[in-house]
């Protein structure tokens, strides 16, 4: 062990009651620093984009639910047309999910050391890495509610009688849901081993 891993030990040891001698039998996981990194402008951002997100997912329901029928369409095929029908509280799931998935990424977030990483996570690289999965956590989950939004307001439009709304959306949704998570994938990967 050189002198600046030993040092870098010691400083965790000393900010974070950090100690891997503590426990030599426990996994790799167990063994790292539980560091709290603070919050940077950029996922401040992302929450606020995320809390906008959710805000679109509720917000145009609750000021459409009057005037919404009994039965809307709750499902479509891939060229957008309604295929299937159920109560106007079927509605209600998808900003539930979204609110659901916010509430537990939120929870997680405080906790990047339980994250995995593909990289081996070591007192050297700990708070890069996870500010790295946080970040990435907070992105994905804009992503998703801000997916959810938008899966939400063209099923709400379609209630309200204009289903041109999804056919004309359709092929937009494909390209978002499959291939812009793979492109973000693909190069957080490459960032996360760029800068083990």
């Amino acid at each position: 062990m050189g002198t600046t891993s030993r040092g870098t030990e010691q400083a965790l040891q000393a900010m974070y009651g950090y100690d891997p001698a503590d426990n030599p039998h426990a996994s790799p996981k167990r063994q790292r620093p539980k560091l709290r990194p603070p919050i940077s402008w950029l996922e401040i951002a992302l929450l606020l984009a995320t809390f906008a997100g959710l805000l679109f997912c509720f917000l145009p329901l609750a000021l459409a639910w009057q005037s919404l029928p009994a039965i809307v369409p709750t499902h479509f095929d891939a060229t957008g047309h309604p295929n299937a029908n159920g109560s106007k509280s079927a509605l209600l799931i998808s900003p539930l999910i979204a609110l659901a998935l916010t509430t537990l990424f939120v929870i997680l977030a405080r906790y990047p050391y339980i994250f995995n990483y593909p990289v081996t996570i070591t007192p050297e690289n700990a708070l890069r890495q996870y500010r790295r999965g946080r970040l990435l956590l907070r992105s994905v989950n804009v992503f998703i509610v801000w997916l959810i939004a938008l899966l939400q307001w063209v099923t709400l439009q379609a209630a309200l009688g204009d289903t041109a709304v999804m056919t004309q959306i359709a092929p937009l949704l494909v390209v978002v849901g499959i291939f812009i998570p793979l492109a973000a994938l693909t190069l957080i990967i490459a960032w996360a081993k760029r800068g083990k």
